[in-house]
């Protein structure tokens, strides 16, 4: 989960993006992996690590601008 987050922050540099952007994306990858795999021994993990990374984001959001929750999708 940190090396995928720390892999994003990396592409990241040049950019001032938000953390729960990271987060996000973070996740995609995570799930974007669980679909293209054939293997489902680690798609467990990939899949809590997932959600984790999302309800950390949301959070992040949260304590940033309550509001804006209510545009995920």
């Amino acid at each position: 989960m940190l090396e995928a987050i720390e892999r994003l922050g990396q592409q990241d540099r040049d950019d001032v993006v938000p953390f729960h952007h990271i987060l996000r994306r973070a996740a995609e990858s995570l799930l974007c992996d669980v679909v293209s795999s054939s293997s489902r021994r680690g798609a467990a993990i990939k899949l809590l690590a997932a959600d984790a990374m999302m309800t950390y984001g949301c959070e992040a959001m949260a304590e940033q601008d309550p509001e804006s929750l209510a545009t995920l999708r």
